[in-house]
């Protein structure tokens, strides 16, 4: 039976991929090591699932937008910040 965790790490792997940031790469190492333990859960968690890629994806964007305040002028809503 597939893990739950199988999906969190391909997101977290591919969202490295996308933003080089290495926070990624040490939340997908815990994603493997929990799929060749024994205390995988017997039943899915579809929304817990979502809501943590959403997690995921939300603080990649954080830290893009971080990484790249400065060049998003538009964003800014006053004037020399």
């Amino acid at each position: 039976m597939p893990s739950e965790e199988s999906p969190i790490t391909a997101v977290a792997l591919a969202l490295w991929y996308v933003t080089k940031m290495p926070m990624l790469l040490l939340i997908a190492p815990v994603g493997v090591y929990r799929l060749i333990t024994k205390d995988a859960a017997q039943q899915w968690d579809a929304v817990g699932l979502q809501q943590y890629a959403g997690l995921l994806v939300a603080l990649a964007a954080i830290g893009v937008f971080g990484r790249n305040w400065r060049s998003l002028k538009w964003l800014r809503p006053w004037p020399g910040s």
